[in-house]
């Protein structure tokens, strides 16, 4: 049997941009001191998909007239999308993730996602397992859930199954409107702040080494204890931890461009919001991730403490208000009872603008995910790295994940933006400028 279930208005938003634009793809990488045996991860990855039914889902065919997009989720996938390639050395495993997760997920086949097994890409020489979730489908945390399923099937453990329903899971998005007429108001003001975007572009980062081809490459970083010790320990009252990492990338985009002479007004970051409540935060297969952007104008970054305070007003404000939630309140009526047809018809205006509502960069931190299951048992090891999707203009994104205690950090670049030397040093200042956010001891 096949069940039915509509696209959210996240969903068909994400369909559209990434139709018009290029492939919104997840990465999540799991690392392993130990050698994998691969049929018993192709059976782990067949049993966490039957976990899960939108990580088995496809897109239905539809016409122009249709008024919906509809996932059907069939009882098993129609295939096990396993694939395995050796990756020894730096080189082989940074060529095979630009292979593996640059290409589109096509979504009228299920599932929506892909694996693969790298041989020799993990710790110590040991193998890792990469995840690559289409957007539409799946958004960081729910790509980090069907990861730790994939985990929990090799080892032979009991897999979570989603804690609650596909029909309440999605509601969060369908139905959760504003609570208030001051909540609405804020989420209106929120909207229409974004329309000045128009008139008022964003910086982007400025390009170096960058060439004509497609696809992505990627830097992984490891903070060292020092710097995580710092940002975590360090930070003045009222400042997140994810406020560190915004106010650094703003500070980095500014530095960089004027190495490159190449000007900075306003710097936009593009930050994911992981709508799911508490009580399933990390659970649940899907996408729930709305988004909001924090911008600086020159005057926020006099000084690594003006750029955190602007940050700090805009979070605060945004966790306050639900400041994302404009976003689903905006594509709500955009996705009501218009054909098809001329839905899609939609994402060209950002084109048409410019491209002036696409921010500068992108940056999503997991926080502080749930234990993974090694993969090779009680006495092995393991890491998980994760980046969100990016598009040109908007070149190059960040993706934090914190596991035991580890930090770890993915530079998603384009290769329209960079070449590896550039994203590298790219990286290396953005790491600088993130210890200088945190003021120094007894300043």
């Amino acid at each position: 049997m096949t069940r039915t279930v509509p696209f959210t208005p996240l969903d068909e938003a994400v369909l559209h941009l990434e139709e018009e634009l290029e492939p919104w793809n997840v990465q999540i990488e799991v690392g392993s001191a130990a050698s994998l045996d691969a049929e018993r991860l192709y059976d782990a990855v067949e049993t966490a998909a039957a976990a899960h039914p939108l990580a088995r889902a496809r897109l239905r065919d539809y016409g122009a007239l249709d008024d919906e997009y509809v996932w059907e989720i069939p009882d098993d996938p129609d295939t096990v999308p396993l694939k395995r390639a050796d990756a020894g050395d730096a080189e082989a495993l940074a060529d095979l993730r630009t292979r593996f997760y640059s290409p589109r997920v096509e979504l009228r086949e299920s599932p929506p996602f892909r694996v693969a097994l790298a041989r020799g890409g993990g710790i110590d020489g040991g193998d890792r397992l990469m995840v690559c979730g289409s957007h539409v489908a799946m958004d960081g945390v729910g790509t980090l859930r069907l990861a730790r399923s994939v985990c929990q099937a090799y080892r032979g453990d009991p897999v979570d199954e989603d804690p609650v329903g596909l029909a309440e899971s999605r509601a969060v998005l369908v139905e959760d409107g504003p609570s208030s007429l001051g909540e609405a108001g804020t989420r209106l003001a929120e909207g229409l702040g974004r329309l000045p975007d128009a008139l008022d572009e964003p910086t982007r980062v400025a390009v170096d080494g960058g060439t004509d081809e497609s696809g992505w490459g990627f830097v992984h970083r490891e903070l060292d204890d020092a710097l995580v010790s710092a940002v975590v320990g360090g930070r003045p009252d009222g400042v997140s931890v994810n406020d560190c990492f915004l106010a650094a990338l703003h500070l980095a985009i500014d530095d960089w461009n004027a190495d490159h002479g190449a000007e900075s007004d306003r710097i936009s970051l593009m930050m994911p919001v992981n709508a799911r409540p508490p009580e399933w935060f990390y659970e649940t297969v899907g996408m729930y991730a709305p988004f909001v952007s924090v911008d600086t104008k020159p005057r926020h970054r006099t000084s690594p403490g003006a750029a955190v305070e602007r940050v700090v007003e805009q979070t605060s404000r945004h966790k306050r208000h639900d400041g994302a939630g404009w976003v689903t309140d905006a594509l709500g009526p955009l996705s009501a009872n218009l054909p098809v047809g001329i839905k899609r018809l939609v994402p060209g205006l950002l084109g048409a603008t410019g491209y002036r509502f696409v921010d500068s960069a992108v940056l999503s931190n997991l926080g502080r995910i749930p234990d993974l299951p090694a993969l090779g048992g009680q006495d092995d090891e393991a890491d998980c790295h994760f980046s969100p999707p990016s598009m040109m203009p908007l070149g190059v994104g960040f993706g934090v994940a914190t596991l035991d205690g580890d930090v770890r950090l993915v530079t998603r670049y384009s290769q329209q933006q960079f070449d590896r030397g550039a994203a590298r040093r790219f990286t290396d200042r953005y790491l600088d400028r993130l210890g200088a956010t945190v003021p120094s001891p007894g300043a």
